[in-house]
C-alpha cells in the first residue's frame, strides 16, 4: 500500500473510515432495536435483512429467514470467521440488520430473499462443504436479477 501515490492512499483511507463510521452509526440503531425487543415478549426470533445491494454473504444469511432464535445467532456472534469489530458481525459499508419476529407474524421470506434462496438451492447447496459461500458468490454475480439495477 505504501507504493501507492498519496492521493491514492488518502483516497482508501477516506473510504476506510467512512465504513467505520457507518457502521458505528448503525451498530447504534441495531442496538436500539435489540434493547426494545429484549424487554417485548412477544418477540419470539429474529431474521437478517439486507438491501437489495447487499454483498453475497449477507444475502445468504437474510435468504435463511427468521432462523435465528436469538439476537446473537442473527448478527452479535453470527458466524465467528466474519471479521469486524464492534458488537455486530456486519461489516464496514452494511446496510443490512436484524429484524424481530413476534409471536402470530408470518414467517414469509420477502421476494429478494426467496430469490436468494432459490440460488442457493439451485448453485451452492450442493458445493460442498466450505465451498458454499464462493458457489453463492458467483451465483449472485450471475443470476441475481437485483444487481442489474446497481
Amino acid at each position: 500500500a505504501q507504493k501507492q501515490p498519496l492521493p491514492v492512499r488518502l483516497d482508501a483511507a477516506e473510504k476506510r473510515a467512512e465504513g467505520a463510521v457507518q457502521k458505528i452509526a448503525a451498530d447504534s440503531g441495531r442496538d436500539q432495536v435489540r434493547d426494545a425487543v429484549r424487554r417485548d415478549r412477544q418477540a419470539v426470533g429474529w431474521s437478517r435483512w439486507c438491501a437489495l445491494d447487499a454483498c453475497s454473504f449477507c444475502k445468504l444469511l437474510s435468504s435463511r429467514g427468521n432462523v435465528y432464535k436469538d439476537r446473537e445467532s442473527a448478527g452479535q456472534d453470527a458466524n465467528s470467521q466474519f471479521e469486524g469489530a464492534g458488537q455486530y458481525k456486519f461489516h464496514d459499508h452494511c446496510g443490512c440488520g436484524v429484524k424481530p419476529l413476534y409471536r402470530g407474524e408470518s414467517t414469509e421470506l420477502s421476494e429478494a430473499a426467496r430469490t436468494w434462496d432459490g440460488l442457493y438451492r439451485k448453485y451452492a447447496e450442493g458445493a460442498g462443504s466450505g465451498r458454499q459461500l464462493a458457489a453463492f458468490r458467483r451465483a449472485i454475480a450471475e443470476h441475481d436479477p437485483y444487481l442489474r439495477g446497481f
